[in-house]
């Protein structure tokens, strides 16, 4: 009763933070695949997302991978990347703070600095047409029209079209960062980050354990199938073998023992038989 009402909560709450900590692995992971030698800026970049954008640091990055992999086949790499990739992100914070929408929203029609899509942020009221597009390039010194552009340029004047366009909104979540809304966010946040980390120690402390079990186990799954297959000698429901292969599962059977209770022991345990006649 009480034990249970005590005991089940507390272990919920473990599992909850082992697996925001197994995510933030995997986010780490893409992080260091999307920008390289240049991970650890973002890193250091998103260790005050909460205060700053409020997103959790895994969010944060998250968007910031997504945006860096959408760049590199565009030839955004490097430094100009982590630039774009992690001020794209601030971006859609203060945009959705500024304008009262999720912040996935505003992620997805930032998306179109990459992508060229104008619908999602004409719905947010930045006209990215063609002709605008054409029209700040000449007025800011491009040179160029987009039809004469390569896809990076391209990229990088949607870039800097969009940063102007949403010169109002920037900043916007610290300067609103004491309001009620803003402050539970930041307070939900704050209580995920805590249970990721207490996650990550309890990986650090049950990973070895699980790994001794799992080795148990695969003996014991050695075991089993040896088991199986003697008993489909005796029985006859194995179609050939006879005699020889009913010695063959013994073998089989005697040998899986012997690691298995080796694996339980934590030392060999040599098997002493007999020798055949």
């Amino acid at each position: 009763g009480l034990t249970a009402a005590v005991t089940v909560p507390v272990a919920a709450a473990g599992v909850a933070a082992v697996k925001l900590a197994s995510d933030m692995d995997e986010t780490m992971n893409k992080i260091g695949e999307t920008f390289g030698e240049n991970q650890q800026a973002v890193v250091a970049w998103s260790n005050s997302s909460i205060e700053s954008m409020g997103l959790a640091q895994q969010s944060a990055l998250d968007a910031a991978a997504l945006f860096g992999d959408m760049g590199v086949g565009m030839g955004i790499v490097g430094q100009q990347s982590v630039e774009m990739s992690t001020s794209l992100v601030q971006l859609a914070a203060d945009m959705a703070s500024f304008k009262n929408v999720s912040v996935e929203r505003a992620q997805t029609a930032l998306a179109g600095v990459y992508t060229g899509e104008t619908e999602a942020l004409k719905s947010l009221g930045i006209v990215m047409t063609q002709s605008a597009l054409d029209s700040y390039a000449l007025a800011n010194g491009y040179g160029k029209v987009t039809a004469k552009m390569s896809e990076a340029e391209k990229v990088a004047l949607r870039y800097k079209f969009v940063q102007d366009q949403l010169s109002l909104a920037s900043g916007d979540f610290i300067r609103t960062a004491d309001g009620w809304a803003n402050q539970v966010r930041v307070l939900k946040l704050q209580f995920d980050s805590l249970k990721a980390t207490i996650g990550q120690g309890l990986i650090n402390v049950l990973t070895p354990v699980i790994q001794v079990i799992n080795r148990i186990i695969s003996k014991l799954m050695s075991l089993a199938n040896a088991f199986k297959a003697f008993t489909e000698m005796v029985t006859g429901k194995k179609g050939s073998g006879g005699a020889s292969a009913a010695a063959a599962g013994m073998e089989a059977v005697a040998q899986a023992a012997d690691k298995a209770g080796a694996a339980a022991g934590g030392q060999e345990v040599p098997l002493k038989r007999p020798p055949r006649t």
